[in-house]
């Protein structure tokens, strides 16, 4: 499990290194507008990601359980696999027949033809279908616990898409080679990842049968599946409102540095999701053997982790995130602009990254209910919150939206989980929580240096990297003593070996 954890962190690393080596250089060759056309299509890409319909998480727990041989997780394999066939072809239709709208009505576009927009749209439309089977194929792959082989295609595909592209756009810099290119990366992996995944399930009783249904397999997980749809198509809406708003209602610039400020945040979700997708597998088999309180363990273990490195890291991004951009892009009117937003957006990043944990225990124990009750209540909440917000305080007020709901959501979903399941003191939590909040706090304000960024930028990396060392290291010394830790080392080195 912790070489699993290694191999998803190392993974989604890569698309945490090739944001901050590219982004840049994307911004530099394509021009800012430009980018936040590349950003709006992000924004396509998540929402369609519906269209999943919880198959991806459907097929990861189902290979992950005990309970099925390698013909049933075979048969499941080729009966949702079909659904995706058609789940594709409706989102590749669906974006081709919105583009003429959406350039044309919804983003404000400053020196871009509308026109031109659409085309865009519709090559994206391809690549935004053929990423939602890829991401199956790559649940299938975590489900079988392959997750060192599923973060080695997430990394050769991250250099092909992400890297690479670099090379044309510096010779043609325009967005149709842009999303030309992307969409060919995505082609190539489709068949390479389906054709391992297929040889990982195939054994002399498999027959892959083209474009099949096994009725029992539909009626065995539907109800599973269908909360995993309302849950995606929910958290879609509340993770993605911020920027759907922003899009709409301000100019297509906003957009661009609230991108950019959100890409920092993605190295708080990189690592607690790679933590929690090494550990659901786990987790969901002890659940599925009845051995729960092992179970509940692993999550006593990773919420300390989690907590450790999210108020670590959350606390020097918030103190530090505009000299952190300024690093990174070498452009103090950008960091400006996008440095105003971070500390809201860390909030809720933060938020949303521990919701995760207990999402995985209601995973482990196909119980979708809260989910689904809190998140569908939650809208009446937030589309106005987000509208009245962003109305009156602009980009400001999206990250603002973005922190509350996401806090809201994560104190109501993690109480009842924790009643139903965990059944913990809350007082505990807190208790986690509490030491290393105040000690980063306390330690930050001392140390906070109010004109870093005046300095050059190595001195400021050198400077930022410094102060979170010693508060990821203290933190940690909080919870794990040094035997605590080299025995986990130990546990490690063990797992990497076998």
């Amino acid at each position: 499990m912790i070489s699993n954890a290694l191999a998803n962190i190392l993974g989604k690393f890569w698309g945490i290194l090739s944001n901050f080596i590219f982004l840049p250089l994307y911004i530099h060759y394509l021009g800012l507008e430009n980018y936040s056309i590349i950003a709006f299509t992000l924004i396509l890409t998540s929402i369609m990601s519906i269209l999943d319909v919880g198959l991806t998480s459907t097929l990861s727990r189902e290979l992950a359980s005990v309970q099925n041989s390698n013909k049933e997780k075979f048969n499941i394999f080729n009966t949702l696999e079909t659904f995706y066939f058609f789940i594709v072809i409706a989102s590749i239709t669906i974006v081709f027949s919105l583009s003429n709208y959406l350039s044309s009505n919804w983003i404000n576009l400053a020196h871009i033809n509308p026109d031109a927009v659409s085309y865009y749209i519709k090559i994206v439309s391809f690549g935004i279908g053929l990423e939602i089977i890829l991401r199956f194929y790559i649940g299938g792959l975590l489900g079988l616990e392959k997750q060192v082989l599923a973060n080695k295609f997430i990394i050769a595909w991250g250099i092909l898409r992400n890297g690479l592209i670099v090379i044309p756009i510096y010779f043609f810099p325009s967005l149709e080679i842009f999303f030309l290119w992307q969409t060919f990366s995505v082609v190539i992996f489709v068949f390479m990842i389906r054709f391992s995944l297929l040889k990982l399930l195939s054994d002399n009783n498999s027959i892959y049968k083209f474009l099949k249904i096994d009725v029992n397999v539909l009626k065995n997980n539907f109800s599973f599946a269908l909360s995993m749809f309302l849950i995606a198509l929910v958290a879609s809406i509340n993770t993605q409102m911020d920027r759907i708003f922003l899009s709409k209602l301000l100019p297509l610039e906003i957009l661009g540095f609230y991108t950019i400020a959100f890409s920092i945040s993605r190295i708080i979700n990189v690592v607690v999701a790679s933590l929690n997708t090494a550990n659901l597998p786990r987790i969901t088999s002890l659940f599925t053997s009845n051995k729960q309180h092992a179970a509940i363990e692993i999550f006593n273990l990773f919420f300390k982790i989690i907590t450790i490195f999210i108020i670590s890291f959350g606390s020097i991004m918030i103190l530090y995130g505009e000299e952190i951009i300024f690093v990174w892009t070498n452009n103090l009117e950008l960091a400006s602009n996008t440095g105003a937003y971070i500390p809201y957006i860390i909030l809720g990043t933060s938020a949303l990254a521990f919701q995760g944990l207990f999402y995985n225990i209601a995973i482990a124990n196909k119980f979708m209910l809260y989910n689904n009750v809190i998140g569908i209540s939650s809208l009446i909440i937030t589309v106005p919150l987000y509208f009245f917000l962003i109305e009156k305080y602009g980009g400001i007020g999206a990250g603002l939206s973005f922190a509350i709901t996401q806090i809201i959501i994560l104190l109501i979903y993690s109480f009842m989980i924790n009643k139903k399941f965990i059944r913990k003191e809350i007082f505990s939590y807190l208790l986690v929580l509490l030491g290393p909040i105040i000690f980063s706090a306390f330690f930050l304000f001392i140390t906070y240096y109010s004109s870093l960024i005046h300095n050059g930028r190595v001195f400021i990396l050198f400077y930022i990297l410094l102060m979170f060392l010693i508060v990821l290291t203290i933190n940690t010394l909080m919870f794990f003593s040094f035997k605590k830790i080299k025995s986990m080392v130990s546990i490690f080195r063990q797992e990497l070996n076998q």
